[in-house]
């Protein structure tokens, strides 16, 4: 369990981390750029909205314009007859009711004819000033009428006869057409609405009418309220005037630089506060004919309402982001526990069998069932190959190691023996040292001591002989026993050329892993070059540099997880090679029982001669004591040869009783090893 939550671990916990990265990563930079998008489109819709309505107004002023302009040109007007004067004037009031009233004004200052009411003198005004002076027509600053509770403006053009001024066409414009103008692009839903403001500052047009009647200026940031008694009521003068005060007001820096920069004649467009309402302003300037100063068009959103439906859009978009993000780990999680599952299944077979072999077993060895046709399909099959061939081997290897403990023991026995017939030997040896001894003291028991000499030679000959037949036996079995331990030798090399063939089955599944690498960063090498392309479309390539993006962090994810794999295969692969290292430990230790065997065989060899050695000398004992029955003269030279053939088998008898115990001790040796 321990390994798969650490596969799980290393493979999952990474790859759900890369998924949440590229998904923020993706979510941001879609939001950052729809928001973006969406405040320029904002600022591009607004200053649109201001230019339609500048260019309304524009078109307005110019018709009126060049209505006046008209009205001078008329042979009825230029004749200055009162009469004439007045029908055209009255035609032109009629054909165009914003035109409040037309009339003529000689220079001066007298009005020769008006669309209505009566002619008075106008010398005194500004206005007629100011064409005095330079001579040049324009359209005067707004100014509220109390008559008809509408904002108005003056139109006043020269009247050019003989390269002279003869008379001044002048005209009264109502401006409610501009306040209906505004009130059409007025939006509560998306707190849009424009006003527009004379080349004073003062507002001639507004949604809301308290901004035109109270003379809002922009310019010089006053307004004028009407004065109020303690019971409310507003105050009258004498004269029944209302009585009025002008007051200041405050504005955002940024907005009054933009108002500024309107009526010198530029657009402008910022982020301003309004009334304590963040706000995109919009101003586009109304450039009037003649000498005239410049209009301007303000349009105001509130940038809260303007951004209430990309909220709405971006919070759809994190629900879907987060639900696709979702459905991704889920989809990770399954693919990967189909990966992992297998491997860590393979892991703790291996684990359990590694268990069964360190107890010396090798029933229980588990397999691993295939069920699938793929790199990991392979590996189990040959995992379950290799432990088949294990267990034959093991077995192999539990047979001889029983079969050497038999031959061991027996081995042991028979040289056991060999010791106690060696042991015997010398003591016969000595018992006959002491018969010549007697022999030479005593003449008179020559024929008993010759008998007795006799009977021991030939137990001598006896025990040599079967001393060596025994080690005949024993060379026997020791041959045998290497015959067997070299069948192991080949059992285990058979055994580690599985293994390796194994290790080389895991090597091939490195090159499909390496294809998947190669493809990996060709698919990467792909959506970048995607990516470059897609750049070099601009805004038409902008969705596909996005899964282009993405392609390419997947590529990415694709390689982090092959290279997980690479690290479990290198795990598998540390385990064949330790297996193989044991086996060849095995080996070893096989080769080392087998020199030890051959060590084993030369010395059986030395006590076989040895014995053959100590039956040669007996059967020439035999023929002394033959030849000494027929020559009784040569007893004593006979004893001499004796008493040094004696000695000789006494030396010969302590060489073999020292063989004998060197091959028990050996023989104790290799029991020991067996048994191990």
């Amino acid at each position: 369990m321990g390994r798969k939550n650490s596969i799980l671990r290393q493979i999952l916990f990474p790859i759900v981390i890369i998924l949440v990265s590229i998904t923020v990563l993706i979510i941001g930079g879609v939001i950052y750029t729809f928001s973006s998008s969406y405040t320029n489109n904002i600022i591009t819709q607004n200053a649109n909205t201001a230019s339609y309505i500048a260019e309304a107004v524009t078109n307005f002023m110019d018709g009126a314009y060049n209505i006046t302009d008209e009205i001078g040109h008329n042979p009825y007007i230029t004749g200055m007859d009162r009469i004439q004067q007045e029908s055209v004037l009255d035609s032109v009031t009629e054909r165009n009711p914003y035109i409040e009233l037309a009339y003529i004004v000689d220079m001066d200052g007298m009005q020769t004819a008006r669309s209505s009411g009566k002619c008075g003198d106008r010398s005194s005004r500004w206005w007629f000033k100011q064409m005095k002076e330079t001579q040049k027509s324009f359209i005067s600053k707004s100014y509220y009428s109390v008559s008809t509770n509408v904002p108005c403006a003056s139109i006043f053009i020269p009247i050019v006869q003989n390269g002279s001024i003869t008379a001044l066409s002048c005209s009264d414009l109502k401006l409610d057409y501009l306040t209906s103008l505004v009130e059409k692009y007025n939006s509560r839903n998306s707190g849009q609405f424009s006003f527009i403001i004379d080349g004073e500052g003062v507002v001639v047009a507004h949604p809301d009418r308290r901004f035109i009647e109270e003379l809002y200026n922009y310019k010089t940031m006053t307004h004028t309220t009407s004065e109020k008694n303690a019971d409310g009521f507003v105050k009258t003068d004498d004269s029944g005037q209302v009585v009025t005060r002008e007051e200041s007001f405050k504005v955002d820096p940024k907005f009054a630089e933009a108002i500024d920069n309107l009526l010198s004649g530029k657009r402008e467009t910022a982020l301003v506060n309004m009334e304590g309402t963040a706000s995109f302003i919009a101003c586009a300037p109304v450039k009037l004919k003649g000498n005239s100063a410049n209009w301007g068009v303000v349009t105001v959103q509130n940038a809260k309402l303007a951004f209430s439906m990309m909220h709405r859009i971006i919070r759809i978009m994190l629900l879907i982001g987060s639900m696709t993000l979702l459905v991704s780990i889920v989809i990770v999680i399954i693919l990967t526990r189909k990966i992992t599952n297998p491997i860590t299944k393979i892991c703790s077979i291996i684990g359990y069998n590694e268990n069964i072999l360190i107890s010396g077993e090798t029933e229980g060895l588990k397999t691993i069932e295939v069920g699938i046709k793929n790199e990991i399909g392979d590996v189990a099959e040959g995992f379950n190959t290799f432990t088949e061939k294990l267990a034959e081997t093991m077995k192999e290897i539990r047979s001889s190691q029983k079969k050497e403990r038999e031959i061991g023991a027996k081995l042991l026995e028979e040289v056991n023996s060999l010791v106690v017939a060696t042991k015997e030997n010398a003591a016969t040896s000595q018992d006959s040292s002491a018969a010549v001894k007697e022999i030479v003291a005593t003449m008179e028991d020559t024929n008993d001591l010759s008998e007795n000499i006799s009977r021991k030679i030939k137990d001598v000959s006896s025990v040599a002989s079967m001393t060596s037949s025994d080690v005949t036996d024993g060379v026997s079995q020791i041959e045998l026993n290497m015959k067997q331990l070299h069948e192991i030798f080949d059992a285990n090399k058979r055994t580690i050329e599985g293994m390796k063939d194994l290790s080389e089955r895991i090597e091939s599944i490195w090159d499909i892993v390496t294809l998947i690498n190669n493809v990996a960063d060709q698919t990467k090498i792909i959506a970048f070059n995607a990516e470059l392309e897609a750049n070099m479309a601009g805004e038409a390539g902008k969705s596909f540099r996005i899964v282009a993006n993405e392609i390419r962090r997947l590529s990415d994810g694709i390689i982090s997880g092959t290279k997980e794999i690479k690290e479990k295969i290198t795990e598998v692969q540390h385990s064949s090679d330790s297996l193989i290292l044991y086996s060849e430990s095995s080996t070893a230790k096989i080769n080392e029982g087998y020199e030890n065997a051959r060590k084993l065989d030369k010395k059986f060899g030395s006590i076989k001669n040895s014995a053959e050695i100590t039956a040669k000398s007996a059967e020439d004992i035999a023929g002394i004591i033959e030849q000494q029955t027929v020559a009784s003269e040569q007893i004593l030279i006979a004893i001499k040869e004796i008493a040094s053939g004696v000695e000789n088998f006494t030396v010969s008898t302590d060489n073999i009783s020292g063989a004998a115990e060197n091959v028990r001790k050996i023989s104790e040796d290799l029991n020991s090893a067996s048994q191990e």
